[in-house]
């Protein structure tokens, strides 16, 4: 069982900050690609968050992210952080063992911002790696599937999502409608 915590953003640019949220949900979605892994539900994990006051935090380190695994019965807990600017990017993520006393490994990707949506799917595998989890082919396949390839589709999704885990329901409903018109493609946003 795997929680994927939202992940912490650091870079200058304040637009970006919504990607924190964003970033977790997608590589939350692509590692529910194989039935060997059990993913956690984004609100479980919010609550425990809102629960113990780290929302706001970042649960930066590896003994908080295994207790608050631990918690949520989580057997691994990923944590990651997204620095830098649209021009450079860096995302990176620790995958932290819950019983094994906070074990972490992080894997990371960094590269122009415009290369977001290859870095995210380079991320995911790393972390599958990382896991030790080996992927079929056609596992492969679903976890290259992508939400969007529009960035501002992505960062009004990562709104929506911060505002859903603030409980300002009406807000997260008008951040998804404009993530779906920005890309009508995007069944995330409009689901």
């Amino acid at each position: 069982t795997v929680a994927v915590f939202p992940f912490v953003f650091s870079g200058a640019d304040e637009r970006l900050r919504p990607l924190g949220r964003a970033l977790a949900e997608m590589l939350s979605t692509d590692l529910a690609q194989t039935d060997r892994l059990t993913v956690l539900e984004r609100v479980q994990i919010q609550a425990l968050l809102d629960e113990v006051e780290l929302g706001g935090s970042g649960v930066v380190d590896a003994a908080t992210a295994a207790r608050g695994g631990r918690l949520l019965g989580a057997g691994r807990v990923v944590q990651g952080q997204v620095s830098g600017s649209e021009a450079r990017l860096r995302l990176e993520a620790a995958v932290v063992q819950v019983g094994a006393g906070g074990q972490s490994g992080t894997v990371s990707q960094e590269d122009a911002g415009q290369r977001l949506f290859e870095m995210e799917k380079a991320l995911a595998f790393q972390v599958y790696e990382r896991m030790g989890v080996s992927l079929s082919p056609a596992e492969r396949e679903r976890v290259n599937r992508r939400f969007t390839e529009n960035l501002q589709a992505l960062l009004a999704f990562g709104q929506g999502l911060e505002a859903s885990d603030a409980g300002r329901h009406g807000e997260a409903r008008q951040f998804f409608q404009q993530a779906a018109t920005l890309d009508p493609q995007f069944q995330r946003a409009s689901q």
